[in-house]
């Protein structure tokens, strides 16, 4: 599914906001600087502030003051609450994580997401920057969408599994990456805060090296992230997931399924061994794959896992104070 191109007089005017940002949202403080979570009341304090009246000198200082102050309760804020969100990207696979650090776990495709589109939904999650983006593999429709967002969000590094480097892809993605000025590293140490596996590479192709990662959630409770693996290939579900949590965690378990709910993903001895609360297929809608596979949807009806999916509701969230 292509999301369709904005009308003419949007367009231009995404493009104009674009051509304002792309220089500004270079710089770390501007980030900081235009974050609503101060910004919004000082200028409000001030707002009021200045109507009520009173000699300039006063009014400067009352509203220094107010700037002040929110400044201060800006820097005492803790951190905000994690908030994971499979974002509804057509055919392809992309979550943001939205806490202390924020960061995409893969991009979606580029043929499927327009900049405008991204940059609406960047706006409504209030992201101005990325910390880190995690690859789980190279495939346009998890990778692709890298290439819209890179020239205009600042992005800190990115995860890619080590034995997708050596490939000729990797090793042309690299050289792009680093061309916008983006860190990029075989392990998630230094950049990924949360837990990160990967497979080794078996054979050729971007699927040899899958990677998957699993983030906190309330009570103890993990989304969980495998990629594309599947049950045959070199892209073994059952080993990339013993390697990533080797027991089934506590607390509420959301598992994101592979391959966008293929037939060769997500196998009943999976499901038996993470006995899942809810799982998440992210598809475009019609897509020519049929995905998600109607085995898949037989084997979460017999295991009895409720599911959600991307083209029948936009975005999926998962928040930390109120769990599912």
């Amino acid at each position: 599914v292509v999301v369709p191109e904005a009308g003419p007089l949007l367009g231009r005017f995404s493009e104009f906001l674009l051509g304002i940002w792309l220089p500004l949202a270079k710089l770390d403080w501007v980030n900081w600087v235009v974050d609503p979570a101060w910004l919004v009341p000082a200028i409000f304090a001030s707002f009021c502030v200045y109507f009520v009246g009173g000699g300039r000198k006063w009014r400067f200082a009352v509203i220094s003051a107010c700037v002040a102050c929110a400044v201060g309760v800006r820097l005492l804020l803790p951190a905000a609450p994690l908030q994971v969100t499979q974002l509804d990207v057509g055919q392809g696979d992309a979550a943001l994580v939205n806490g202390p650090t924020r960061g995409l776990i893969d991009t979606g495709s580029q043929r499927a997401v327009r900049e405008a589109a991204w940059l609406s939904m960047f706006s409504r999650q209030g992201v101005t920057r990325l910390d880190w983006v995690v690859l789980t593999h190279l495939d346009e429709d998890h990778a692709g969408g890298l290439r819209r967002i890179a020239p205009w969000v600042p992005i800190g590094c990115i995860v890619l599994p080590p034995a997708l480097w050596s490939t000729a892809r990797g090793q042309e993605f690299r050289q792009w990456a680093e061309g916008w000025g983006i860190r990029t590293q075989p392990r998630a140490e230094g950049c990924f805060p949360y837990r990160w596996a990967a497979l080794e590479n078996r054979s050729r192709g971007s699927n040899a090296g899958m990677a998957g990662v699993a983030i906190p959630l309330s009570g103890g409770g993990h989304y969980l992230n495998l990629g594309d693996a599947g049950t045959r290939g070199p892209s073994r579900e059952t080993e990339l997931l013993e390697r990533l949590l080797p027991a089934r965690p506590p607390g509420r378990l959301v598992l994101k399924l592979s391959h966008h709910g293929s037939r060769h993903s997500s196998a009943e001895n999976v499901l038996r061994t993470l006995t899942p609360d809810e799982a998440w297929i992210s598809a475009g809608y019609a897509n020519p794959h049929g995905h998600p596979s109607p085995d898949v949807l037989e084997r979460l009806q017999k295991a009895h896992i409720p599911w959600r999916g991307t083209w029948q509701q936009g975005g999926i969230k998962v928040n930390r104070n109120k769990g599912l």
